[in-house]
């Protein structure tokens, strides 16, 4: 029910009630609420002509505590008593949703005893490998010392800041408009007619000039850099040489690279466009492009688009459809300051969000949209680490060297 014209509680069967989270959000009368599939909801907001999607703060996961989600079993031949080993495969499972999850290796003989047993915790695109320091085991009962490594993302977690992992990559000199990295560890940083670059060990020294560079860098795995001008996106070798890679229908806002080295770019034609390496540009089919003026994907594919009108879309891979991600929130524009995580999730630094943001003032707060439920969650009051980070234009998630750099 809705109550106050922008408030919602949700009363289950028994009566029990809970306050629906994401209104907070929503600054305007509700006019109108639609079940949608599953648990969401849609929202109508009449005076700004708007419809919300709200998804549950709790993931449906289909899983209860105590499923088994992945069985394997192998026969082997007896092990001898002269240190023998074998190696055995079990096949492999790719997780379905993030978790815990018991981890159990044991004899099918019921004149075998012992049972090697380990925790696992995976979340999206996550890899674990369990490792032994021995590879030889005598018979018998037998401690063995393993390591269990894992490498991804929970994507129900809030991303943390740690201050004492902070530091100062360099004094970059430019007005900071775009920044990114390559696979060698080495930063880049725009200002208006020229892009820095920045070594691991701090050094600094002017890596292109001479050109316009607009907001937004995007690097590819062969450390090309590719940077917006007028209405050209350009494509810049790790020698420095400057190329047109494309010329789009009106003013280049933003570029992006996907995991596969694919190009994206928004200009002021309202399309989203997929620019092929010999410099065909593909629009891509979206809705509710308007003006856009930031771009950023995620591992999974997804476009996170930020519209003048200062909202963000969410376009599924491949285009076709955009949501409404998030409303209400307001960007200064002097630099992309929206990246999406190593999993689904948004970091963003808006100049208005309430109850987050409060307004007036610089971008003083990274804020996160948690992409499996919608929640929105700060991450660090950028102040608190550094007076320096009142005033963050410009945010990149370099997922190869697994930093934030703003």
């Amino acid at each position: 029910m809705i109550y106050n014209n922008s408030s919602l509680a949700i009363l289950d069967a028994a009566g029990t009630r809970s306050d629906f989270a994401l209104l907070a959000m929503v600054q305007f009368p509700i006019t109108g609420l639609l079940p949608g599939p599953g648990n969401t909801l849609y929202a109508a907001v009449a005076n700004t002509n708007s419809v919300y999607k709200l998804v549950p703060s709790i993931l449906e996961t289909g899983l209860q505590p105590g499923d088994v989600v992945f069985t394997s079993s192998v026969n082997i031949a007896g092990i001898g008593l002269d240190d023998s080993s074998v190696s055995v495969d079990l096949g492999g499972w790719t997780p379905t949703v993030s978790g815990d999850y018991l981890v159990e290796v044991a004899a099918g003989d019921p004149q075998t005893s012992g049972l090697l047993s380990n925790t696992l915790h995976v979340g999206p695109s996550a890899t674990g490998t369990l490792g032994l320091a021995q590879v030889l085991v005598l018979p018998g009962d037998r401690s063995v010392v393993g390591s269990l490594t894992v490498v991804g993302a929970d994507s129900t977690s809030v991303t943390r800041i740690d201050p004492q992992g902070t530091s100062l990559a360099a004094r970059s000199g430019v007005a900071g408009r775009a920044i990114a990295a390559d696979s060698s560890g080495n930063i880049y940083a725009a200002g208006l007619n020229k892009i820095v670059k920045i070594t691991p060990d701090g050094s600094v020294s002017d890596f292109v000039t001479g050109i316009t560079v607009g907001n937004g860098l995007a690097v590819d795995s062969q450390s090309n850099i590719y940077a917006v001008s007028g209405s050209n996106v350009l494509k810049i070798t790790p020698q420095a040489q400057v190329q047109t890679l494309a010329t789009l229908g009106g003013q280049a806002m933003a570029v992006a690279t996907d995991l596969n080295d694919r190009v994206y770019a928004v200009d002021l034609s309202n399309k989203l466009s997929r620019i092929l390496p010999d410099g065909t540009v593909a629009t891509l089919p979206t809705v509710g492009l308007t003006s856009p003026r930031a771009l950023s994907i995620d591992p999974f594919g997804n476009f996170y688009i930020v519209n003048s009108a200062n909202e963000i879309l969410r376009v599924p891979s491949g285009g076709q459809t955009s949501e409404l991600y998030l409303g209400q929130v307001s960007f200064e524009g002097e630099g992309i300051n929206i990246t999406a995580d190593c999993s689904n999730n948004l970091l963003f630094a808006p100049t208005l969000l309430p109850p987050y943001k409060s307004p007036g003032g610089e971008e003083d707060t990274i804020l996160q949209i948690v992409g499996d439920t919608g929640e929105v969650r700060e991450v660090v009051y950028g102040p608190d680490i550094d007076p320096g980070l009142s005033d963050m234009d410009v945010l990149f998630s370099d997922r190869i060297g697994d930093r934030l750099l703003i």
